[in-house]
């Protein structure tokens, strides 16, 4: 769980700095990445140091996801010193004794994935709302996918790796980068396995939404427990995003302390059920995992509009877990790992997003 947390933590802030600072991926790595096939496309300075900025938030300081120096400090200031990273990621690929099929990974331009990913109804119309904004924008619409050496990337569906966003490519780079064997191994890369899913879209969208939709009624920030110390944490924390979903989205969400859960409205479950419904593929697989992770549509939706950071979100989500901790320890290897996993689930998808929204 730990080196999962690490691994997002270095792929996300090696990505957002080549992005901020235009740095070679490998530089910010501390290994050789192959070029791009193409030459890049400039990148608005003001957004990706922007984007930069923000995940160096939630990333640099280690609370959210792991220890991890920032890309910045693994190029160097010409001093030729390596990284924290840089070093760790040296000792791994030398302990698998270099028996990875492949040298580089290739980030490459490619043309978009057709036929692949056919969205219908809401879905469709955003994308063409995002189309035409980057084209006011003045930014052409660009795609990008992974190369092995020369082999592509294919998802478990066996569909080309293709993304819309350079910066999500170049973190999912990283992940594959810090592969000791070449091998995929799912718990060391969840950007990898988010993309997949948004790309082979496993289950049917509407059986997704209507399974997202259950969790409005057990909502952990809807279920209160009983008057005392814990519900009072429980307003503290959960009552600021109710009152800021109801003002912002209409969600007049019920909190009740029973234990069969809140029996919200159907003109609630509905406007929730309209926003999932909205979502591209790819925010509703981040938004999946968020649920699921968090046992909460109000934590998910706070983070994915940047209302909480992944630290915040993290504790709102093991608020009642992290309450009991206090009166009676945390068991290791226990409460530790659960901790761990949940960073990276939570951490992940928030990621996810914001470097979906860079170049």
């Amino acid at each position: 769980m730990r080196g999962r947390a690490r691994a997002l933590a270095a792929a996300a802030a090696a990505a957002a700095g080549c992005c901020a600072h235009q740095m070679p991926l490998g530089a910010a790595l501390g290994g050789q990445l192959g070029a791009p096939a193409a030459p890049r496309r400039a990148l608005a300075p003001a957004r990706a140091a922007a984007g930069f900025a923000s995940l160096r938030a939630d990333l640099g300081s280690g609370a959210a996801l792991g220890d991890v120096r920032g890309p910045a400090a693994a190029a160097g200031d010409g001093g030729g010193d390596e990284s924290d990273t840089a070093r760790r990621r040296a000792r791994l690929l030398s302990a698998a004794g270099g028996g990875r099929f492949y040298d580089t990974v290739t980030v490459a331009p490619c043309p978009p994935p057709g036929g692949q990913q056919q969205q219908q109804g809401q879905q469709q119309q955003q994308q063409q709302q995002l189309q035409q904004q980057q084209q006011q924008a003045g930014q052409q619409q660009q795609h990008y996918q992974l190369l092995l050496g020369r082999y592509p990337i294919k998802t478990p569906g066996q569909r080309a790796l293709v993304l819309p966003s350079r910066a999500l490519a170049l973190a999912l780079a990283a992940e594959w980068e810090w592969l000791p064997r070449g091998r995929p191994a799912p718990h060391l890369m969840p950007l990898t396995s988010l993309a997949a899913t948004a790309i082979d879209q496993p289950k049917e969208r509407a059986k997704v939404v209507e399974h997202l939709l259950k969790y409005t009624h057990t909502d952990a920030a809807c279920v209160r427990y009983e008057p005392g110390a814990l519900q009072r944490r429980q307003q503290r924390t959960f009552d600021p995003l109710l009152a800021w979903l109801k003002a912002d989205r209409g969600w007049d969400l019920a909190t009740s302390d029973s234990i069969a859960g809140a029996t919200q409205p159907p003109a609630c479950v509905a406007a929730v059920g309209a926003w999932l419904g909205g979502l591209d593929a790819w925010h509703l697989a981040a938004a999946e995992q968020l649920v699921q992770a968090s046992k909460s549509v109000v934590i998910a939706a706070a983070l994915l509009a940047g209302r909480l950071s992944v630290a915040e979100a993290v504790r709102a989500a093991r608020l009642e877990e992290d309450f009991q901790l206090e009166d009676w320890g945390m068991v290791e290897a226990g409460h530790d790992l659960d901790i761990a996993e949940a960073r990276s689930r939570i951490g992940a998808p928030s990621v996810f997003v914001r470097l979906l929204a860079l170049p």
